[in-house]
């Protein structure tokens, strides 16, 4: 009896320790309302309280979002997303199916966070992959960087005091403690407007400022006992009647003389011409005649600043010469010209003064003027 005693108590005992030991077959199975990854998934799982296993389908619901619902209970087990038979002498209380709003969403997968090399900011998914301390601010590139305010109040340019501006100055304008105040221009000038209203200095007795802002020496003209020709300065002493010319000494005469001093080419004033190009001593490519009468290339023109010096040596009213000079200059030059001229025209009239000229090509066409000396 004892023997059998003893022999039902480690049977009993094996039993208790064999059902405590077997592992839950459902172990690791989705449950209803858990996130799942795609939408129209199925899997066999259990209900959301892990009582019954249940045939889930992955749907995204207006109430939870993506997540498992029940298609159907499976009381007696579900096996290759189907429910198994239950016993014929089995009653299972299965509650009610619950019924979610689907809603039309893409079919990817559920967001996944990045935090990678972030100290703050998004982590992607509307979640903060840090914060920064109260006086820090979270940048674009996701590090937190001391807070700084910009102080640009009051100010039109210059340093806001974290490393950005203000604001940047026009044409012609200088920053000075915060404010835009204009900037002379008097870089190469001795003299004449430096366009905020003073002068970039003022020239000795005898010297008058040129357009270009130096200091030239006042040509006195020389016309003594002269009755025509230049008078040295530009200008000139007389004109002969017709039938008659004007001779070196300035003395009007029945003989034509022929004026080719310093020129290669180009008519010499007689009805003759002074050379032809290309000339002995010019290069094959300079087969062009320029008004100054110099052999130049044919495809060359000459530039803006060369264009106005080659109008300045035209006689007042020559306007041959003048439509040479004009016509030697390249399409750029022409319009630099053209742009500067009416830029005068509408500061000063068409009758401008010299005074309003130096004033506007040291003030409003100082930019037009330094562009044409330039080129």
């Amino acid at each position: 009896m004892r023997l059998l005693g003893i022999m039902s108590f480690l049977a009993l005992f094996l039993a208790v320790g064999c059902s405590g030991d077997k592992k839950d077959s459902t172990e690791g199975l989705p449950q209803a309302l858990q996130v799942c990854k795609y939408a129209g998934e199925q899997q066999c799982g259990k209900d959301e309280n892990g009582a019954f296993e249940a045939l889930l389908t992955c749907e995204v619901t207006e109430e939870h979002g993506r997540v498992w619902v029940i298609v159907e209970y499976c009381p007696a087990g579900c096996l290759d997303l189907a429910c198994l038979p239950p016993a014929e002498d089995v009653t299972y209380d299965i509650p009610t199916l619950d019924v979610y709003v689907e809603v039309d969403e893409d079919l990817t997968p559920p967001c996944e966070p990045d935090c990678s090399g972030k100290e703050c900011g998004d982590d992607g998914c509307g979640v903060s992959c840090g914060l920064c301390p109260t006086d820090h601010k979270c940048t674009d590139e996701f590090v937190c960087v001391l807070h700084c305010e910009p102080k640009c109040d009051g100010k039109q340019c210059g340093d806001d005091g974290c490393g950005g501006s203000c604001g940047d100055c026009p044409f012609q304008m200088g920053c000075a403690q915060g404010l835009c105040v204009c900037q002379p221009l008097c870089e190469g000038k001795d003299c004449g407007p430096d366009g905020c209203g003073g002068t970039c200095g003022e020239c000795l007795q005898d010297y008058i400022c040129s357009p270009f802002g130096t200091c030239d020496a006042v040509c006195q003209p020389d016309c003594e006992d002269k009755l025509c020709g230049k008078d040295g300065c530009g200008g000139t002493c007389g004109t002969c009647t017709p039938g008659l010319y004007c001779s070196p000494d300035g003395a009007c005469t029945d003989v034509c003389y022929p004026d080719c001093a310093g020129k290669q080419c180009g008519p010499d004033g007689c009805g003759g011409y002074c050379g032809f190009c290309p000339c002995q001593t010019c290069a094959p490519e300079e087969a062009e005649c320029s008004p100054k009468g110099i052999c130049i290339e044919s495809t060359a023109g000459i530039g803006c600043n060369d264009l106005i010096l080659c109008l300045n040596d035209c006689m007042a009213g020559d306007n041959a010469c003048q439509t040479a000079c004009f016509n030697s200059a390249t399409p750029q030059a022409q319009t630099m010209y053209e742009d500067l001229i009416n830029c005068i025209v509408v500061q000063c009239g068409t009758s401008p003064s010299d005074a309003c000229v130096q004033e506007s090509l040291g003030g409003f066409c100082a930019g037009l003027f330094l562009a044409c000396t330039t080129d």
